[in-house]
């Protein structure tokens, strides 16, 4: 008996998200990013893209390390429990946003510099639709309590649980000046509590139909092959109009139907008015046999 490969473990990293805690946050996420922007449409000259990116668990001192600097963190308490989040903004987005928020604006990324007290009072409040998002998209019954409580340079942040799992979740956003990325940290632990304790809604049965309906009505070529012949080049160059070509199908063997070259039935050449048709005879399943 052979044994398989022993798999190489890495134990300085964090464990994987279980399938139901990342599926959990993907509609969360997508949730909140689809709020955030229909919120900010109503507050920005040009509408920006705003999608839900990568979930991944990450150490304390490496997920803080790799957030922008210079930047803008805001906390977040989300949850009864007041679970302390950090959202990290990198600073040329924030004016670019705040250009956005005063005019057209188009181009480079504006050069990264401290935010006014009037820029401030701005981007408080695309903060503010960020956190009401925050809470709307929640998937469970009730919506999520969620409560901003200070701004901070992001690396800075001593709100986190020092040294412990983090899990990063990143908003991807393109603008007029380009791409950017977000990234909100929340304690993993926290996290995952919150995450069993929490009563989920189910999925909308009416998002399932619609999405069964689009597959349903696209359209698909299928092709019946009428028979293969093979000529020398002379006798291709010599080829006229009259002249029969004999094929190697049988005319009492049922033609082949396929989609994407793989057959799926077999059948009969007929004729429907002025037009050929295929009276179909036998189904083709994914093993090659033939069913009437």
């Amino acid at each position: 008996m052979s044994l398989s490969p022993l798999e190489r473990l890495n134990f300085s990293e964090p464990r994987q998200l279980s399938a139901a805690e990342v599926r959990h946050l993907q509609r969360w996420q997508t949730n909140t990013c689809e709020r955030i922007t229909e919120a900010w449409g109503g507050l920005l000259f040009a509408p920006v893209g705003l999608v839900a990116g990568v979930i991944e668990p990450a150490h304390y001192r490496g997920a803080l390390k790799s957030l922008p600097d210079p930047g803008i963190g805001v906390v977040l308490e989300v949850g009864d429990e007041l679970i302390p989040t950090l959202l990290a903004v990198p600073s040329r987005l924030a004016l670019g946003l705040l250009n956005q928020m005063l005019g057209p604006a188009e181009g480079e990324w504006p050069r990264e510099r401290s935010l006014s007290p009037l820029e401030e009072t701005l981007f408080a409040t695309l903060v503010h639709e960020v956190s009401e998002s925050i809470s709307d998209g929640w998937p469970g019954i009730e919506r999520l309590r969620v409560q901003l409580l200070e701004s901070c340079r992001p690396r800075r942040c001593r709100r986190l649980p020092a040294e412990s799992e983090l899990v990063r979740c990143r908003w991807e956003i393109t603008s007029g000046c380009g791409a950017e990325s977000v990234d909100w940290l929340l304690p993993r632990a926290s996290l995952e509590q919150l995450l069993e304790t929490e009563e989920f809604t189910p999925v909308a049965a009416d998002h399932q139909t619609d999405l069964e309906a689009i597959v349903l009505s696209l359209p698909v070529e299928l092709s019946a092959q009428l028979g293969q012949t093979r000529l020398t080049m002379a006798e291709l160059a010599d080829i006229a109009a009259g002249d029969v070509l004999l094929l190697d199908q049988s005319v009492d063997r049922p033609l082949p139907l396929s989609v994407d070259g793989s057959v799926h039935w077999k059948g009969s050449a007929c004729r429907v008015g002025p037009r050929q048709a295929l009276q179909i005879t036998a189904i083709v399943d994914v093993n090659g046999r033939t069913r009437q």
